[in-house]
């Protein structure tokens, strides 16, 4: 098979003993043959779920599709509503047009929870070094790029002092 990306939408709902048996476990099967094989190595498969308890254990089993990644973004209705009562319970009100039109969410957010406190402390501190309770649309897009702009900078600066040392000891 030639390099390319398969993916299995709601993986839960697939069971090895059920009639999509014979499709599911044959492509399973082939690919989780030898991964040393170049026909197999250059294969990604990508399966989303959100209750992973109810994935069959035969898929994720050794030697199968056994590497799992996590990452669940959280819906724009969601976002506003994490948004709102983060901001709501330090004290802070959120713009009344941003709940009116899409303005939040035309700002890309982080992919979970984490990430959107990241962002609204980011955001709470711009509002109270310019002393306001309002929290504007402007703010949050502030925050957001100094939360990307902040990571790489401490990426270049990790960069830059593996540099130096290995100009010093050399």
């Amino acid at each position: 098979m030639s390099p390319c990306i398969i993916w299995i939408p709601n993986i839960h709902d697939l069971y090895m003993n059920e009639s999509n048996y014979l499709s599911l476990g044959l492509l399973e099967n082939y690919l989780s043959r030898d991964c040393e094989r170049c026909s197999t190595r250059n294969i990604l498969v990508i399966a989303s779920t959100h209750i992973p308890q109810k994935v069959d254990p035969a898929l994720i089993a050794p030697n199968k599709l056994n590497t799992c990644i996590k990452i669940r973004r959280l819906l724009i209705p969601q976002q506003r509503k994490h948004f709102f009562i983060l901001s709501y319970t330090r004290g802070f009100h959120l713009e009344k047009k941003m709940f009116h039109t899409n303005g939040l969410g035309s700002i890309t957010m982080g992919s979970n929870v984490r990430d959107l406190v990241a962002l609204i402390n980011e955001a709470l501190s711009i509002s109270i070094t310019q002393k306001k309770s309002i929290i504007e649309t402007n703010t949050i897009r502030l925050a957001l790029h100094r939360q990307t702009w902040d990571l790489r900078s401490q990426l270049f600066c990790r960069i830059g002092r593996s540099r130096s040392l290995v100009f010093t000891r050399t």
